[in-house]
């Protein structure tokens, strides 16, 4: 008998008993098992139409061959779409917390060069960098135009 539902055979662990089971996807809860891939394999289309004809006694339709298949693909497409999309926007928000970041980078560049002309006592350059940024009461660094240039 040739299957019409797709049969996955794999090895056993030695914890497991060692040997080969065999289940169908398409057939929730359908498996076998053997010391041999050709045991297994035989004992599993054993199992296949016992398990369709307690389906059929049942009354219940028969599952389409390669649904499970299918149904993991869509799954995986599914996945996949989502993956990409949270990639995309990963890129977006590093892009966005890239630019943050290189706006506090020259706003901390500034504060050290304040701090530097301070410690300096360079009034000079402590007077045109106060020009350029200053900490508002709110705490944050806001940039003004140099009052230098027209």
């Amino acid at each position: 008998m040739k299957p019409e539902y797709d049969i996955v055979i794999s090895p056993l662990s030695p914890e497991d008993g060692g040997g080969f089971v065999g289940f169908v996807p398409d057939l929730q809860g359908c498996m076998s098992d053997g010391e041999t891939v050709e045991e297994a394999m035989a004992n599993t289309l054993d199992a296949v139409e016992e398990w369709l004809s307690m389906n059929d006694r049942l009354g219940r339709p028969r599952p389409e061959p390669g649904w499970a298949r299918r149904h993991a693909q869509e799954r995986h497409e599914a996945l996949t779409k989502t993956l990409d999309a949270m990639a995309e926007y990963v890129k977006t928000v590093d892009g966005e917390f890239g630019q943050k970041i290189s706006e506090l980078h020259a706003q901390l560049d500034e504060v050290l060069a304040l701090l530097h002309a301070l410690e300096k006592g360079d009034r000079g350059e402590l007077h045109r960098l106060r020009h350029l940024s200053a900490f508002e009461r709110d705490g944050s660094l806001k940039k003004r135009q140099d009052p230098n240039r027209h």
